[in-house]
């Protein structure tokens, strides 16, 4: 069903917008932004109305005066995912994304208002079925699965057609080798054959391409929030900067639903929005990101140091700072690795909830973090049962138990539905459930290759 967004501009941001933009005339039927295009302008209504559709053709949102078009991809170059047509006659402002960039930063205002809109239009989109990317592949192919957590992650609007529950997309990737697999459809209609995750991020426009060498001022490996601070201030004293990453921007806090702890945002921040901003931020002043590319070592120099990535990549520096961060703790469970991503995640966002869709779910953990997940996901709709975790071991059937009737599998199916049982239980019960969210923590984040590394000279060596 069409909808506005309720997000619009006041006359005097829509003066300051006129200064830097050109105003533009359309009638109507005429598309302003394709499905597949690499760049549109940031658009303000005037007079008429804009149309959002997604690659069927049905409308997702209709914008009029003082209503604009854009998303976050407007900012990072991502393919665009849905297409904006002209549904009446109608006028509008148009200005170009790196004049716009300068404007988010000078107005702060405006900063907020399109900041607010960017992001809540990305969630709305990884709620759209269809939109977006298409991962086609089974749920038993590793590199299906790393590819679907990338995905997810790096807030792709995206639809995983797991190839054992259909039949349709069984038969289109049909006669392919298990190393063909997954086969990507990006918008537009181009294909991609077995991509790794910086293959995908390319083809999409955000990720960049590191040369066999790369020479730099400053190198930040890590992508969170402590990475992302230094390449801003890196950057912005001018020099030559670099942050390399081996997953998504943003890190585990890119994540989190609410952040209420994190200075100069009292009111709290999301982590999406926090890590948006920030990559923003160091963007305006300069600083590259490179994304994924892991750190496998480091040789530390007189006045150059060395940092090696996967792939042979060398990247020659002044300095290097170091800001890994921490990951999720896995739960010691057998066979945990055929459900993540399929059943378990490590993260309540859209694409989560929308894959839960309404099914019974188990938050495990006791924190902040399950709280947010278990919220989140019962505004959704699924039936939640927090687990805090009191046991060092647990065990995890598949397709043992299910309130949709998938009961009696057998023990080698790896279906969506689980049965976890802690093995300490003071009860001695079990949940069954249809999904787990797990919120059981974090750890430091492994860099034994720093351990292999020479020692690093300081400057009171």
């Amino acid at each position: 069903m069409a909808h506005a967004d309720g997000f619009a501009l006041s006359s005097p941001q829509i003066e300051v917008l006129r200064r830097h933009g050109s105003e533009l005339a359309a009638t109507a039927g005429t598309v302003l932004v394709e499905v597949g295009a690499r760049s549109y302008p940031f658009m303000v209504v005037l007079e008429g109305e804009i149309a959002i559709l997604d690659p069927s053709g049905g409308e997702l949102a209709r914008h009029g005066p003082s209503g604009f078009v854009g998303e976050t991809n407007l900012l990072s170059g991502q393919t665009v995912e849905v297409s904006a047509v002209a549904a009446t006659d109608v006028r509008y402002l148009a200005v170009e994304r790196d004049e716009l960039r300068r404007l988010l930063f000078e107005n702060a205002p405006l900063g907020d208002v399109l900041l607010s809109a960017f992001m809540a239009r990305r969630e709305e989109l990884q709620r759209v079925g269809g939109a977006g990317i298409e991962i086609i592949g089974p749920r038993s192919s590793e590199p299906t699965r790393r590819l679907v957590e990338f995905a997810r992650r790096s807030r792709f609007a995206m639809t995983w057609r797991d190839t054992h529950d259909d039949p349709v997309a069984a038969a289109q990737v049909a006669g392919r080798l298990e190393t063909e697999l997954p086969l990507v459809r990006l918008p537009g209609g181009a294909e991609l054959t077995a991509p790794t995750p910086g293959d995908l991020a390319r083809a999409l426009g955000i990720g960049r391409q590191l040369a066999a060498v790369e020479e730099v001022d400053l190198v930040i490996v890590g992508g969170g929030p402590a990475g992302l601070g230094a390449a801003v201030y890196g950057a912005s004293e001018g020099l030559d900067t670099l942050l390399v990453e081996g997953d998504a921007l943003g890190g585990q806090a890119g994540t989190s639903r609410r952040i209420e702890n994190y200075l100069g945002f009292p009111a709290g921040i999301s982590g999406a929005d926090l890590a948006l901003r920030a990559i923003t931020q160091a963007r305006k002043f300069g600083a590259r990101t490179a994304t994924p590319y892991k750190a496998v070592g480091l040789e530390a120099g007189d006045g150059v140091h060395v940092l090696h990535l996967e792939g042979g990549h060398r990247v020659r520096a002044r300095a290097v700072v170091l800001a890994t961060g921490a990951e999720y703790r896995r739960l010691p469970v057998d066979r945990i690795a055929e459900f993540e991503g399929v059943s378990v995640f490590y993260a309540a966002g859209p694409q989560e909830g929308r894959l839960c869709g309404g099914s019974d779910v188990a938050v495990i953990g006791g924190g902040n973090s399950a709280a947010q997940a278990a919220i989140w996901l019962a505004r959704g709709g699924d039936p939640v049962s927090p687990r805090p975790c009191r046991s060092t071991s647990s065990t995890i059937s598949p397709g043992t138990a299910s309130p949709c009737g998938t009961a009696g599998r057998s023990p080698r199916c790896t279906g969506r539905t689980a049965s976890w049982r802690p093995s300490r239980s003071r009860t001695g019960s079990g949940c069954r459930c249809s999904s787990c969210s797990v919120s059981s923590g974090r750890t430091r984040a492994p860099t034994g290759w720093r351990a292999r590394s020479p020692p690093m000279r300081t400057a009171s060596s």
